[in-house]
């Protein structure tokens, strides 16, 4: 049965108040996914795509943004941003990083090239902007990387027909991040990646590193709850020291639900820090691809 939106949201609602109140520190991170939530459901009609499709025998690695002009609505993009920046800012006294965020309010063209930046995985170009302006980097660059996510999530929504299959790289066939987290989905298990930048998700081979391609099972182990592997734990890699996150899901976890899920399973990301594993950085190729106002 489908449920309604309202319904949904207030699951949602009650999964952030849920997460601030066992995690006070997240508040500032909480109060940016309540912003996020509202963008997605505004960007559906806002965003277009140019550019010649993709050919899948001249790039086959290449993901399908590649190339691609993203037109969007930068007014409501630039509002989107003021506002995470007011909800980032407000937390202030308790992330100091955030304190450079309050007075921040960048232009329009601004603005276009950051979020151009975000999808395409450019540093430097955030880096840049940020340290101009006297804004902390690392701050605003988590930031615009979430305003970027309701025009990513439009276009993976347009393109999910013309994903090759099947896909066999690691990283999004859409935007070419690296996944979130991998679903073990249904009954059947059927093991599924997903992006938590654009919402993707492809079949992935079991028992394969999605990183590095390592198909050694000695080479290959997880971590976790011993009663709770079968629903959720961190599958590692011996050979390039990486994980990802794994978690049962009977149907596909919508796109917040993913970060939300993220939130939710820190404890296995403290397990495979622990032992020394790591995430990769956030792009596995990356895009270029031109942002334009609709």
């Amino acid at each position: 049965m489908r449920r309604p939106a309202a319904y949904v949201r207030s699951g949602v609602a009650r999964r952030l108040e849920d997460l601030e109140r066992r995690v006070p520190q997240w508040r500032a991170w909480v109060a940016l996914l309540e912003e996020i939530e509202a963008g997605l459901d505004a960007s559906a009609g806002n965003v277009t795509l140019e550019g010649p499709p993709r050919v899948a025998d001249s790039a086959p690695a290449a993901p399908l943004l590649d190339g691609q002009t993203v037109r969007v609505d930068l007014e409501a993009l630039s509002e989107l941003l003021a506002r995470l920046l007011k909800a980032a800012g407000r937390e202030a006294p308790v992330h100091a990083a955030a304190r450079s965020l309050k007075r921040y309010q960048p232009g329009g063209e601004t603005v276009r090239r950051l979020i151009e930046a975000a999808i395409c995985h450019d540093e430097p170009t955030m880096t840049a902007a940020a340290e101009a302006d006297r804004v902390d980097p690392a701050a605003l660059a988590t930031v615009v990387r979430l305003v970027a996510v309701p025009p990513l999530a439009t276009c993976a929504a347009r393109l999910a027909g013309r994903i090759p299959e099947p896909w066999s790289c690691g990283y999004c066939p859409v935007c070419g991040s690296w996944p979130l987290l991998a679903e073990l989905r249904g009954v059947e298990r059927e093991r599924v990646l997903r992006c938590g930048r654009c919402g993707t998700a492809w079949r992935a081979q079991w028992l394969r590193c999605t990183y590095c391609g390592e198909t050694r099972h000695r080479q290959l182990g997880a971590l976790g709850a011993a009663e709770a592997l079968e629903s959720r734990k961190a599958e590692t890699c011996v050979t390039c020291r990486r994980y990802l996150k794994s978690i049962a899901a009977l149907t596909p976890l919508r796109h917040l639900d993913l970060l939300l899920t993220d939130l939710e399973t820190v404890e296995l990301d403290v397990a495979a820090h622990e032992r020394g594993y790591g995430r990769p950085p956030a792009s596995g190729y990356r895009v270029t691809c031109r942002v334009a106002p609709a």
